[in-house]
């Protein structure tokens, strides 16, 4: 409640307690993330198969943040959507 913007932080342990396939089928079961973006439901600019993207409160994978370690993780896909396979 103190960031000036909305935020999810998903700790380490939360995803270990869970055991998920793959981190984006975790994180897509949270209410904060929108309809999931990949091979099997592509959006408009997406290609490629076999991509898991986030799709945070339904702005679109480009306007997504994915942070790793304190750090921003690259783009996958030129529309700018982070693959989390990867």
């Amino acid at each position: 409640f103190t960031q000036p913007t909305p935020v999810t932080v998903v700790g380490a342990q939360d995803v270990q307690k869970a055991m998920p396939a793959t981190i984006a089928d975790y994180l897509n079961q949270l209410p904060s993330f929108g309809s999931p973006t990949g091979s099997s439901n592509p959006g408009p600019g997406v290609a490629g198969a076999g991509l898991s993207l986030l799709n945070l409160r339904d702005l679109g994978s480009s306007r997504t943040l994915v942070m790793l370690d304190n750090r921003r993780v690259v783009n996958s896909t030129i529309s700018g959507g982070v693959d989390t396979n990867t």
